[in-house]
This record gives C-alpha cells, sequence and structure tokens, in this order.
C-alpha cells in the first residue's frame, strides 16, 4: 500500500485539547515496532509551521498537541485527517462539523481575535473595522478568549501602531471610567500579537459577555501602551440594563421597614453567586461593621448558611457562597425581585425570604423577632439550636420535601477532561454524605446508575463520584455547561438516590 493512502481520521470529542490517541487499528498496522521516536510532526495548509508533538505510548498525543489545537481554533465536533508522510510525520487536513474543509485565510487573524476561522465571518468583520480609525479595533468576546484568557490583536493594528516592539512587556486597558488594568503583551511564532494575563478579568470586572463586540482604543504608544474601552452595546443588552435601572429605583423608593431590603436577581448575581446588600440597609442595621456567617431563611423554615463579607473597594456589603443554591432550592429565577427581612435567630442573624413581593414587611409573625427586639434569653436560643439539631437529625427519615435535599450539578469541560465530578461540600457535610454511602443515580426514564464515593485524605476535601454520571448526564441530555437539580432520596441510612429533576434554563 502505498504511502498516500495511510490515512486515519479523528473527530474531536469533549476533552480532546489535553491529548489525541491513534486508533489502534493504525498503530498496529503501520506503527507498533517500527516506531523509534518520542515525537511526531504535524502540519497543515492553514500554516507554515511544522509542530513537534511528544508521542506517549507509541499511541498518544500529548505535550505539543494542545497548542497546534489552539492555534488551528479546533472545535468540539471538527473532524481531522491524518495523512502519514514519513516515518512520525503526518499532515492534517481540518474539517468542520458538516465535513467540509475549513478555509483559512492569512486576513483571518486580522480581523477576528479566535485567530482562524472560516472565511465567511472575516468580510463581515472586515465591513464594521474599515469605518473606524487606525488606532481603533474591534474585539469580539469568544468563549475560548475568556477559557484562555487572551485576546489576539489584529496584525494592521499592530502594524499601524508599532506595538510589535513592545512584545514581551506590559500593556495597559482602561475602562470607560478610567480604572486600568496591567496585562502582557505577547507574539506567537506565527506573528500573531495578542494580550494576557488579565484579559478575563478585565471582561468579568466590566460585564464583557460572550458574544460581544467592543472597540477599543490606542490612547497611549510610548512606555507600556494604553488600550482604552468604548463598548459598542446590543439593543437588548441596553433594554436589559433600563429594566434593571427601573427596578432597582422601585427598590430604592419603596417604603419598607429599615429591617427590610428589596433583592433584584439578576443573571449576574447567578453566575458569580454573590448579592450585593443596600448600603442604606447595612448601615441602618450595623451589617457595615461585621463580616462573617449569615443566614439565609426560606418562607418554610429551612435555611441556608452564607458568608458576609464587603468588598474593598467601595464598602459594600455583600453575601456569598451559597447564594446561587438558595435562589436555585427556592425558585427565585433572574428578573425578579424578592423581600428579605433581617431577623435574630437563636442568637443569630438571618435573612429571611417574604412569601409574596407585596407583602407588608412589619407584619411577621411572632415566632421570630426583629433586630429592633430585645435579644432573645439564653434558654431561648439553646432550645432553637436543640430544634434545629432534631429537625437536622430526622431528615433522612423525613419524607417531608426539604429543599435543602436539592442540588445543583453543573457539567463543566474539567469534569470531562479529568474524569471527576464533585457534590458540593455544603451539601455532602449536611447530609452526612461520605465515603461510606453507596449512592445511585436515577436518570428522567426512571434508569439507575451505579457510583462509587470518594475523597481525599483531609476533612476539607469534597466527595467526587466514581463511574455512572457521565452515563446519567447523557441519559439526561445535558451538554457541557448546562446545569441540572437532582433531589437526595435516602433509602436506608447510608443508600441513597440522586434523582434527576430538572434542567435549569439559562436565561
Amino acid at each position: 500500500m502505498r504511502m498516500a493512502h495511510k490515512r486515519f481520521f479523528k473527530p474531536l470529542l469533549p476533552g480532546f485539547h489535553s491529548h489525541l490517541t491513534i486508533p489502534v487499528a493504525f498503530f498496529s498496522k503501520y506503527i507498533q515496532g517500527k516506531n523509534e521516536y518520542h515525537t511526531a510532526k504535524l502540519r497543515s495548509d492553514a500554516s507554515n509551521i511544522t509542530w513537534e508533538v511528544k508521542i506517549e505510548d507509541g499511541q498518544k498525543l500529548t505535550d505539543g498537541w494542545k497548542e497546534f489545537a489552539l492555534a488551528h481554533d479546533l472545535r468540539i465536533g471538527d473532524i481531522l485527517i491524518f495523512r502519514q508522510e514519513k516515518d512520525m510525520a503526518f499532515h492534517v487536513t481540518l474539517l468542520g462539523p458538516s465535513a467540509c474543509e475549513i478555509q483559512y485565510e492569512s486576513c483571518s487573524e486580522e480581523e477576528n481575535n479566535l485567530g482562524n476561522i472560516p472565511n465567511k465571518k472575516n468580510s463581515e468583520r472586515q465591513t464594521e473595522s474599515s469605518s473606524l480609525g487606525p488606532s481603533c479595533f474591534l474585539a469580539n468576546i469568544w468563549p475560548s478568549s475568556l477559557r484562555y484568557d487572551t485576546l489576539n490583536l489584529p496584525k494592521s493594528f499592530v502594524r499601524a501602531n508599532g506595538l510589535e516592539t513592545s512584545c514581551g512587556g506590559e500593556i495597559v486597558l482602561m475602562n470607560e471610567k478610567g480604572r486600568s488594568w496591567t496585562l502582557v503583551i505577547n507574539q506567537k511564532l506565527s506573528g500573531t500579537t495578542y494580550i494576557r494575563r488579565g484579559w478575563r478579568s478585565f471582561c468579568i470586572a466590566n460585564g464583557l459577555k460572550t458574544g460581544g463586540v467592543y472597540t477599543f482604543k490606542l490612547i497611549q504608544r510610548g512606555g507600556a501602551p494604553v488600550l482604552r474601552l468604548s463598548s459598542i452595546e446590543s439593543k437588548s443588552e441596553s433594554e436589559e440594563r433600563n429594566i434593571e435601572k427601573i427596578q432597582r429605583k422601585k427598590a430604592e423608593s419603596s417604603s419598607l421597614d429599615p429591617s427590610c431590603f428589596v433583592a433584584n436577581i439578576s443573571r449576574a448575581t447567578l453566575r458569580y453567586d454573590t448579592l450585593s446588600l443596600p448600603m442604606k440597609f447595612s448601615r441602618e442595621n450595623g451589617l457595615d461593621t461585621r463580616c462573617g456567617e449569615i443566614v439565609l431563611m426560606n418562607d418554610k423554615g429551612g435555611t441556608w448558611k452564607l458568608k458576609l463579607k464587603r468588598k474593598r473597594s467601595c464598602g459594600t456589603m455583600y453575601i456569598t457562597r451559597g447564594w446561587r443554591s438558595f435562589c436555585s432550592a427556592n425558585g427565585l429565577r433572574a428578573g425578579t425581585s424578592f423581600t428579605f427581612k433581617l431577623i435574630k435567630r437563636g442568637g443569630t442573624l438571618a435573612l429571611r425570604l417574604t412569601p409574596k413581593e407585596r407583602e407588608d414587611c412589619s407584619s411577621e409573625a411572632n415566632e421570630v423577632e426583629s433586630l429592633s427586639t430585645e435579644p432573645e434569653s439564653d434558654e431561648e436560643s439553646s432550645q432553637d439550636v436543640e430544634k434545629i439539631k432534631k429537625h437536622r437529625s430526622t431528615w433522612k427519615a423525613s419524607s417531608s420535601q426539604s429543599q435543602n435535599r436539592f442540588v445543583t450539578l453543573t457539567l463543566r469541560r474539567f469534569n470531562l477532561e479529568k474524569y471527576s465530578l464533585f457534590l458540593p461540600l455544603r451539601f455532602t457535610r449536611w447530609h452526612g454524605i461520605d465515603e461510606e454511602t453507596k449512592m445511585t443515580l436515577l436518570d428522567k426514564n426512571g434508569v439507575k446508575w451505579s457510583t462509587v464515593l470518594r475523597s481525599g485524605k483531609t476533612n476539607n476535601d469534597k466527595i467526587r463520584l466514581v463511574g455512572g454520571w457521565q452515563a446519567f448526564f447523557k441519559a439526561n441530555c445535558v451538554k457541557t455547561g448546562e446545569s441540572i437539580i437532582v433531589k437526595l432520596i435516602w433509602e436506608g441510612d447510608k443508600t441513597c438516590v440522586l434523582k434527576f429533576c430538572s434542567k435549569i434554563k439559562h436565561e
């Protein structure tokens, strides 16, 4: 058989960035027993560079493979055809999910911040950027640029402003308010100039979202170059901001009891697991002088322990490490508003959720006291603690629909690459789930999947699921980045089931 016919193809699956395995049939027929090399050479029509990739166990491409994949902007669903040219030298043909060859152009890196993408999008970006001056460029915020903390700069912009000489040094990003972030500017072997080590932080701090297009202007060339942000906001984003402003004004103007405040739940508060407290509310109730634990309570008496912290930059108090779980368990969705009342229960501060948004905050039942009343006696405090302990100890035997039995699981790329899925530490500790617990997963079709629980050597290590969970997610049609809610059901002292309830729809 001629060398030209020695080919194999590989579809890219989740986790492909870590390594790529040569098929067993190809390996045994053309490589095994003949390979004295520890590296393979890869080349493609998209670049003049020959990539050297380390080979492990004769079959697995490891060190250097990730760089090849990133340089060609490979994604899940793409198909690669490897043609053996000589020994361990391969020519790689790159196909998209439609099995058509990906067309790369020399201008793609100039007009697009992902590097190389199909040619049809380049003309659109070229038209958009043509009206900008030489000191400006358009930045497209794609998932990969945030994932790898890197933004490629257009070559035309770099050349026009002489930024090639700045590579290896620092560059400053400035937002519209004048706040600055210092990043590193560097250059790839292919000649593409890029910035990193702070790009993701800049985007998060300034609300730059995936899929957005933003303009940057070079305002200083000497010394460390300075790029100033000038955002291009879509109509939907603008309308969303206006809605949030209206809701905020309504909340501030409402005549609530000083121990109450209205929480506006946005997508950002859920994404970052954080809720900021109004400064007026914090001052009037003395929360601006204390940090530590705080309890969130729903209208049924279920409790969640969170952290109360202060932002150093502005002094705003906020709660975190459990806010997203509280919202998920109680059905609080983005775009809605709810009233919380600060109370004292057993000597512990708690924010109690008011069932109805229009409910008068002053008409609380006598079972919980607001901070304006006298503290409870030690006897009353100890009685409350005993009640909580008793309630917690009887949860396993109880058939009540306790909100604390629900937990949100998110399938991330990291889970697939590392073959591991961890349960939230707060959830496992609360329910006493450990390595001795026997757990099964129940999917939406009523099929059970066996899994084994494992933990690290210290008490602070999370419990992880070993086996079964990948098939469980697949059976429930869960894709990377999606989240589901599962319910804990105890079948005995050390036997339980995590039952699939629903998918979380990201708005």
